[in-house]
């Protein structure tokens, strides 16, 4: 089974970089660039697979998009929920660009067309809503009903399934047969992939999820972004948690300023970074503020 994109969560959290493209329309077919993404490092699977093990899927129209650095981002309008439970009718999705192949302004979607996507949905502190992976396996679905798959040879499973179902009712007919018979552990259907308390504004139920708090002064940048930056941070108080010395935390951009006093909760490094990062949204308080003198006397009782 393909291998889960939530392994990527990281890497967009730390590289987020910016350059936008128009809006530009255009009717042309739609032509995938070979590139290499996060969403294209893939485990042997079939359209069985990837309907276990999406959480989301969802038929939406491409509206736009812009290429960054290391990311294409989209914005699609959702048609049509099949799987999953997704409440906005405007999505962004996200996909890491690991190298080679020459970068349209589109990516490899096509403004006005719409698509059937399995997706993860990725909560972030540094992201103001909610975005979505997809899998680089795309379906396109024309006006008739008819569905198209990415043709390239990873997919050949995938492209005979689509071939014998042939249209897009189909299709969602044979994705709700495979998730009826389809065992509860198989099914992947964790609502997004984040900590649950990620806005909430309750700072004491952000002290008691945080895995660690402490009071920390802001030294240098370690490493700079489009919409965060990495600071060294002396720690001056460990109020939860194993800290001490310093440690290279990931900011919002202008969350922060060197030399200034924080008190910040903190969610544990993935394994083998060195990273540490916000554990919500409202993590990050001056010293002086209304918030630390709740944080002192959260601890000192």
């Amino acid at each position: 089974m393909k291998k889960s994109i939530f392994l990527f969560a990281l890497i967009f959290i730390l590289f987020a970089q910016g350059c936008s493209t128009s809006k530009e329309q255009t009717t042309e077919a739609a032509e995938t660039p070979p590139l290499v993404t996060a969403s294209a490092l893939r485990i042997e699977t079939d359209l069985d697979g990837m309907i276990a093990l999406y959480p989301y899927i969802v038929k939406a129209r491409f509206l736009d998009g812009e290429i960054q650095e290391y990311q294409f981002k989209g914005n699609f309008s959702v048609s049509e929920v099949v799987k999953g439970k997704v409440s906005e009718s405007a999505i962004e999705t996200r996909e890491m660009i690991l190298g080679g192949g020459e970068i349209d302004k589109f990516y490899h979607y096509v403004p006005g067309q719409e698509y059937l996507l399995f997706m993860s949905r990725i909560r972030s502190v540094y992201t103001e809503n909610d975005y979505f992976v997809p899998d680089s396996f795309l379906i396109l679905v024309d006006k008739e009903g008819g569905v198209k798959g990415t043709e390239e040879s990873e997919y050949l499973k995938e492209l005979k399934a689509l071939e014998e179902l042939g249209s897009y009712d189909n299709v969602c007919a044979h994705i709700q047969e495979v998730l009826s018979k389809l065992p509860a552990e198989e099914n992947h259907t964790e609502e997004f992939d984040g900590k649950d308390y990620i806005h909430s504004t309750d700072i004491k139920e952000i002290l008691d999820r945080s895995p660690y708090v402490a009071e920390v002064s802001i030294g240098e940048f370690s490493s700079r972004a489009v919409d965060r930056d990495g600071y060294f941070c002396k720690v001056i108080t460990s109020l939860k948690g194993e800290l001490e010395g310093t440690i290279d935390v990931i900011f919002p951009k202008d969350a922060v300023k060197s030399e200034e006093r924080y008190f910040i909760m903190l969610d544990k490094p993935d394994d083998g970074s060195v990273f540490y990062v916000l554990s919500s949204k409202d993590s990050v308080h001056s010293a002086d503020s209304e918030e630390a003198a709740i944080i002192g006397e959260y601890y000192a009782n």
